[in-house]
């Protein structure tokens, strides 16, 4: 194997090698901090409010009820299941 080709076998695998050695490092960081992650985002008022919008949203797009009491009672019970 000639000295170029060395060179240039190691220019394209050491790329690959330091992502991959970065890739388990970052999921490491993440696995660690998920837990932590979740209570954060879960006790978070801007969630609530996200998640609330969002079923609402559904329920108006994919169920038909009429009555707007009942669309908001489901949505708030859509929402509350996730966090169960």
């Amino acid at each position: 194997m000639s000295l170029k080709s060395l060179l240039t076998s190691l220019k394209y695998s050491l790329p690959n090698f330091m992502c991959d050695k970065n890739t388990k490092s970052i999921k490491f960081l993440r696995d660690g901090f998920k837990q932590e992650f979740f209570l954060f985002v879960s006790s978070s008022e801007k969630f609530d409010g996200l998640l609330m919008d969002l079923s609402e949203e559904f329920v108006k797009e994919n169920i038909p009820i009429v009555n707007d009491k009942f669309k908001s009672e489901l949505a708030l019970l859509l929402k509350d299941s996730l966090m169960k």
